[in-house]
């Protein structure tokens, strides 16, 4: 491949947008950004996310002393493992005469 001068390149996907789409997502953007109810309804707006996280991994490589031997972890199901959520969520300070 290298004698034929072939590099690796990354491809990327972009969203096929026809004249018609542009014009419609020009045409809804602007109506909300002129709407007047756009600056209350920002105001209430809360993002959430959440995020799984597995809290033990089996067959984990360790760095242990050649004396102590690796640690033994003990789970009480091989299959179903202990998992965790994380949630988050994000919002605006909303004074009190809105709410």
């Amino acid at each position: 491949m290298k004698s034929c001068n072939f590099t690796r390149q990354k491809q990327h996907s972009v969203p096929r947008l026809t004249d018609r789409h542009k014009q419609k997502r020009l045409e809804w953007a602007g109506v909300y950004l002129y709407s007047k109810e756009r600056l209350r309804s920002h105001s209430i707006i809360v993002h959430i996310d959440e995020k799984w996280f597995y809290a033990t991994t089996l067959d984990q490589k360790v760095w242990a002393h050649p004396e102590l031997g690796a640690p033994v972890q003990k789970v009480t199901s091989r299959r179903f493992l202990t998992k965790v959520m994380f949630l988050a969520a994000v919002a605006r300070p909303v004074p009190s005469k809105i709410i």
